[in-house]
Order: C-alpha cells, then sequence, then structure tokens
C-alpha cells in the first residue's frame, strides 16, 4: 500500500469514528477534523458490493452489500473508492461504481440503541408493530414529538419509536 493511501484510509477511519462514536479501527494516532454536519446515502448498485478494510480487491472484506443496500459516506475517499459506514457499523471501502446517490441526512438525525427496539405503525398505545431495529442498528430519527419518534433503519423500513434508551451517534 503506498503512503497516500494509509494516510487516507486512517483518515477515513477517524473521521467516522468520531462521528459514530464506534471502536477506532487503527492503533495510530492522527489530528482530530472538522466533521461534516450532513452525510450522504449511497445505495448500492451492485448484488454483493464487498466493503474492505482498505482500499483494493486483496484486501480483508468487512462486509457484503446488496444490490439497493444503503450506506453512509461522510466525504473521505480514494481514486477508486469510497469510505462508507454500514448500517451496522461497519467502517471500510467500496469501489466507487457501486454505489450512487441516494440522499443527505444530518449526523444530528442518526441515533442507535444498546437493545432491539420495536417500531409502530403509528404514535399511539394501540399502535400495531411494525417490527424492530436490531441493537446497535443505525437509524434515522426524522422527527421527535413528547419522546416520540419518526425513525427509518438505513434499509427505509421504519415507524413510530419511543426516543427513551436511543443514543446520539453524533
Amino acid at each position: 500500500m503506498i503512503l497516500g493511501e494509509e494516510y487516507i484510509m486512517k483518515r477515513c477511519a477517524r473521521m467516522i469514528t468520531c462521528l459514530l462514536l464506534v471502536s477506532v479501527l487503527l492503533a495510530a494516532s492522527i489530528p482530530a477534523y472538522a466533521l461534516p454536519s450532513t452525510l450522504r446515502l449511497m445505495k448500492c448498485t451492485v448484488d454483493g458490493g464487498r466493503v474492505r478494510k482498505a482500499p483494493g480487491s486483496s484486501n480483508a472484506i468487512v462486509a457484503s452489500l446488496r444490490k439497493g443496500e444503503t450506506v453512509l459516506y461522510a466525504g473521505v475517499s480514494t481514486k477508486t473508492h469510497y469510505c462508507v459506514c454500514t448500517s451496522s457499523g461497519k467502517i471500510g471501502y467500496i469501489y466507487k461504481n457501486f454505489l450512487s446517490y441516494y440522499g443527505s441526512v444530518r449526523t444530528d438525525q442518526i441515533y442507535y440503541s444498546p437493545k432491539a427496539v420495536n417500531y409502530y405503525s403509528n404514535a399511539t398505545s394501540k399502535a400495531k408493530k411494525l417490527g424492530s431495529f436490531q441493537k446497535y442498528e443505525l437509524v434515522i430519527v426524522y422527527q421527535i414529538v413528547g419522546g416520540i419518534g419518526y425513525a427509518k433503519n438505513l434499509k427505509g423500513k421504519g415507524g413510530y419509536i419511543s426516543m427513551s434508551g436511543m443514543h446520539r451517534r453524533a
């Protein structure tokens, strides 16, 4: 790996780690950078898009994406790869041509919970349970009123949740 690629890999890991408060992937210390106030949502355009520990096909695979799966992109890239974060918090590089722009999200909208969280069809006590977010799954909360939020995961599934126990990632 050339020195420039190694520096970009460490910078990407540091930025997203700070942003998403996940464990540090790299042991080396690098200076802090200003974090973006918004992240790009990117959709995988191929089935089996591999997210790797570093740019290049010879590096270890940390995740495999399905076509249509959404990832977060904080703006760090090499000539050929984007550094991304998956819905489960895994950070790595994916070939740029495997992703397309889907939208943007403010960093203060990204939450997680250390336990599974049920989501419901509406904000009432008699609402139908639609499903559950997995523990530590990243969700985007669009609106919060009276301790109830409307949230979706990166796969687009969601509903109304109790914000009790939810933690902001940014």
